[in-house]
């Protein structure tokens, strides 16, 4: 140990150390032949030493229990971090409703009208088109899919995207749409009587007819989350930058009535957005990965009633049961009561 300080006392030196321990060391006396004076007894050199060793037993044990302290405050107890993990923000991921994002046989899109399945070769993508409630030889065709990422499906007809194209397939008919440069599409909706996409960075929400003629061009304020379109409605989610939560934002445009509802999107505490779609009678509807079932009943007060809880274990399968039932589907504001599910 280095010493850093030193004191004499004319029988002992004291010699401190930068660790705070103190030793006291017994000096020898040198006499010369002139000098008759002599050094310590041999009972004060044995008094020395003890009283040495007790003062080292002492700051030892002090500079043990500091140790002991400061390792005690560097590590936190165990249901302190516990909690910390409990309490992690939960992070919004972009979808689309019906789809899924793994394996080379994934879902672009699944609902009440069929499904849309992309199937990556070796050399070349197909996208394969199955409609439920027609059964015509039209109702099940493959299209070429070179770059689609992501897809919608609406009632006789499908819409295919990759970052800079946009495609509506109708059965007999295909219109196609070149997004401007810079701009990326990041969610796709379609109905029978429009197509919707947006674009990043700009936040750009482009409607068109199915053959691209423009309806509207939007300067949105929040990054898209996910979008659905339903006969004349189209709803979308956005998501403000979250600082412990997701901090979702709805808009519903009525493009018959040219109309827009905006507001906050509740859902479950630590919870995402899972899915989203339309009740039969145009209700929109939320599922977060909490299990709740949301419906907004009401456009003029923007309430969000929970309608049913699925479990946070739902899957597609138990969303396509919801969907299978949905011309049944019946809201009461007075009861909050879902049929049949």
């Amino acid at each position: 140990v280095e010493p850093s300080s030193f004191a004499w006392s004319g029988q002992l030196l004291a010699v401190g150390t930068k660790t705070g321990q103190v030793a006291l060391l017994p000096a020898l006396v040198h006499t010369d032949t002139a000098n008759t004076t002599t050094g310590p007894s041999e009972k004060e050199t044995k008094e020395e030493v003890a009283e040495v060793k007790e003062v080292s037993e002492v700051c030892s044990a002090s500079e043990k229990q500091a140790e002991e302290t400061k390792s005690a405050d560097a590590e936190p107890s165990t249901p302190l971090e516990k909690r910390t993990e409990l309490f992690q923000p939960a992070v919004q991921m972009k979808f689309q409703p019906g789809s899924t994002h793994r394996g080379r046989r994934r879902l672009l899109a699944w609902n009440e009208h069929g499904c849309l399945k992309l199937v990556i070769g070796s050399k070349h993508r197909l996208v394969e088109v199955d409609y439920y409630k027609c059964r015509d030889p039209s109702s099940l065709r493959e299209i070429k899919a070179d770059g689609v990422e992501i897809g919608a499906l609406g009632p006789g007809l499908c819409a295919l995207a990759s970052s800079r194209h946009v495609a509506v397939h109708w059965a007999q008919s295909s219109f196609e749409h070149l997004v401007p440069d810079g701009q990326c599409v990041e969610a796709l909706a379609v109905s029978r009587s429009f197509v919707a996409f947006f674009a990043s960075p700009q936040r750009f929400l482009h409607i068109f007819t199915p053959a691209f003629t423009r309806i509207a061009e939007l300067d949105m304020p929040h990054d898209i989350v996910s979008m659905v379109a339903f006969d004349q409605m189209l709803f979308c989610v956005f998501q403000a930058q979250p600082e412990v939560e997701p901090q979702l934002h709805f808009a519903l445009f009525d493009l018959q009535k040219n109309d827009k509802i905006c507001g906050c999107l509740p859902i479950s505490p630590h919870s995402t957005l899972r899915w989203i779609g339309f009740s039969a009678e145009e209700q929109p509807l939320t599922l977060d990965s909490g299990g709740v079932l949301r419906a907004m009943l009401s456009t003029s007060s923007k309430s969000w009633i929970p309608v049913a809880e699925v479990g946070h274990e739902c899957k597609l399968t138990q969303i396509a049961n919801l969907l299978r039932f949905r011309d049944s589907f019946q809201c009461r504001v007075n009861t909050q009561f879902i049929n049949p599910c």
